[in-house]
């Protein structure tokens, strides 16, 4: 039985495969970093503004030449506001406590600054910091407005805290203090002083109408899932419209409005401004109307070509269904979904076939039901594994309505999206067949072997181990009729043992019969394909060196001789005589090689024995065959 684990399936670690952030994560951290952004500027405002009044630096106090002074507890304010809104971003009880106590602080300096205008009042907080030489009318006293803008800055950020309705409440005061302040900057814009503030109270500064827009960005931001935020990052279409028109929608009109208003644009005469305006305005709205049109035409068109093709996949599918279905019931192999209860749920036509029962007979059956308690017994071990998220294949005996047949079973577990099994497929091959024939194959593959062995030992010598003299003439034939196509060189050494006729004589057939031995395996070891040694007969034995000269004869006859000189031999050593012969390529006759190494192996005999001696020609020509 073999099985397969569910890690084997699945990564190891959860580095194993690349981790991708939700997108929803990332737009999270742009906005906190955005809402971050915005505390630093109230905060870096408040000081800057502070640090001017501590240098009389009118540049800080004002910003430009002329304009309404930022007072010094409106740069408190906006210091405390602006920490207190950073104590939000960061986590813990103590932080949160932190924001509560500059929101409150705020509070109180902004509703104190209100009951001195509408009571006539003077807390002396006024100018509790520095000393205002400049403002006559409530000298060192923050406007109405700013006072009023803290109140709602204050009371926004102590909601934001609260539950979901405060913080509902929190988000509305959020946007209301942004539409005080962007009237005021645009009342700067425009010279309209009502916009922030009167001649009877002291005015909102310039750069304090900034001030709280950012603050007021910061406290909406602070808060993604508001209105106004999901619809702006919402990834509809209504998201993306809005990402785009909205920012050009509020901010357009003030700067074309303050653009065409100034007389180096209107050549003095607001008229001509106002009509320059007019024309701006409608030429704009009509473009982006135009274009809004274009992208809705766009995305009509696409939503009916994801329609047509989520059809055409429906289309699909259903035709890969049946298809597979189409497929799955013909093949040779029993196919089926069971329940973890262990009853079929889903299964092919062979199952028919093999139950002698209807589809519809046997779904909603349990295996122990249709296939007995046997087989239930024999695969219960395999439920268990594949129960545990393994896959398992084992062999078994698996009954039918003509009797048992040997199949092999693999159960693989159906897993969800939390990896747990909710169900098992189940497929059986039917091995009966394949047993019988995979014995017949064996059954050859032995024959075949022995015909081979048999056909090894009749072109083997028995006592060396080396080619014998048939082996020899085959593959000198063949030899032969390669160097006739291809012109090659081809080189024969005859070789004889030196005085062993009277070795035998003197101290057995079986010494000689060792010494035979001992020479094919010292050939066996000096030569490499596709030089072959055999046995030629007797004590008489044959090297062919086909692609060989006769320098490179002379050299594996030397190797020959030495390997033979360096043994260490019983009784007396043992020496070779070794006769030479190489043909030309033109030579078609085998027997003339053999007669030329014979010849010059008796010579090497008569000389003295234990030499080496080449034909009497290095070549042996011999006329090409005649014409069949």
């Amino acid at each position: 039985m073999t099985t397969k684990t569910l890690s084997e399936r699945l990564p190891e670690k959860a580095g194993d495969s690349p981790k991708t952030e939700p997108a929803g994560s990332q737009s999270s951290r742009s906005l906190r970093l955005l809402t971050l952004s915005c505390a630093l500027a109230v905060v870096l405002l408040g000081v800057a503004v502070i640090l001017g009044w501590f240098t009389q630096n009118e540049h800080l106090m004002t910003v430009l030449p002329g304009f309404v002074r930022m007072k010094s507890n409106t740069a408190v304010g906006f210091l405390a506001s602006g920490l207190g809104l950073l104590c939000l971003l960061s986590p813990g009880r103590g932080t949160r406590y932190a924001s509560r106590l500059f929101s409150l602080g705020v509070l109180v300096l902004g509703c104190l600054t209100l009951l001195e205008y509408l009571y006539g009042f003077n807390f002396g907080i006024d100018q509790l910091l520095f000393v205002d030489h400049v403002q006559v009318i409530y000298p060192g006293r923050m406007a109405p407005t700013s006072a009023t803008s803290f109140v709602f800055a204050a009371t926004a950020l102590l909601l934001l805290t609260g539950n979901r309705m405060a913080r509902i409440l929190a988000q509305f005061i959020a946007h209301l203090l942004a539409a005080i302040s962007f009237v005021a900057i645009v009342g700067y814009l425009y010279g309209v002083q009502i916009f922030y503030g009167s001649s009877g109270y002291t005015s909102m500064a310039l750069h304090t109408g900034v001030g709280f827009l950012i603050l007021s960005a910061g406290l909406i931001l602070k808060q993604p899932d508001s209105i106004v935020l999901g619809v702006l990052l919402a990834p509809e279409r209504g998201g993306w419209l809005a990402r785009r028109i909205l920012p050009a929608m509020m901010l357009l009109p003030v700067l074309l409005g303050w653009l065409f208003l100034h007389p180096a644009i209107n050549f003095g005469r607001p008229s001509f401004g106002m009509g320059l305006l007019a024309v701006t305005m409608a030429g704009t709205g009509t473009t982006a109307l135009w274009f809004l049109a274009l992208f809705l035409n766009r995305e009509e068109r696409q939503r009916a070509e994801i329609i047509q093709i989520r059809e055409q996949s429906a289309s699909t599918i259903r035709q890969s269904e049946r298809e597979l279905r189409l497929i799955t019931d013909h093949l040779p192999t029993l196919l089926s979904y069971i329940s973890l209860d262990g009853r079929f749920l889903r299964v092919n036509r062979i199952y028919e076939e093999w139950l002698g029962l209807e589809a519809t007979e046997i779904v909603g059956r349990s295996v122990h039901e249709l296939l007995g308690n046997l087989y239930w017994e024999r695969s219960a071990s395999a439920r268990e594994a594949v129960l545990g998220g393994r896959t398992v294949t084992f062999e078994t005996d698996y009954p039918t309505v003509h009797g048992e047949r040997l199949t092999r079973v693999t159960y693989a577990p159906d897993l969800d999206e939390q990896c747990q099994v909710r169900g098992i497929v189940c497929m059986v091959l039917d091995i009966d067949e394949r047993r019988r024939a995979e014995q017949a194959v064996r059954k050859t593959e032995r024959l075949e072997q022995a015909n081979r062995d048999l056909q090894e030992l009749a072109l083997t010598d028995q006592l060396t181990g080396l080619r014998n003299r048939r082996a020899f003439d085959e593959r000198l034939r063949s030899d032969m009729d390669a160097v006739i196509r291809g012109g090659l060189s081809l080189s024969l050494l005859m070789l004889d043992v030196d005085n062993f006729k009277v070795r035998n004589d003197t101290w057995g057939h079986a010494e000689g019969d060792a010494v035979l031995r001992r020479l094919g395996a010292i050939l066996a070891s000096a030569i490499r394909a596709p030089y072959i040694a055999a046995r030629y007969g007797g004590e008489e034995f044959a090297v062919l060196l086909p692609g060989s000269d006769q320098r490179l004869a002379r050299l594996v006859a030397d190797r020959i001789q030495r390997m033979v000189a360096e043994q260490l031999w019983n009784h007396t050593q043992v020496t070779l005589s070794i006769g030479i012969a190489t043909t030309s390529n033109f030579t078609h006759n085998p027997q003339e090689l053999i007669q030329a190494a014979d010849g010059a192996l008796y010579r090497a005999k008569r000389e003295g024995k234990n030499r080496i001696v080449p034909a009497l020609s290095t070549e042996v020509f011999l006329s090409p065959p005649p014409v069949q």
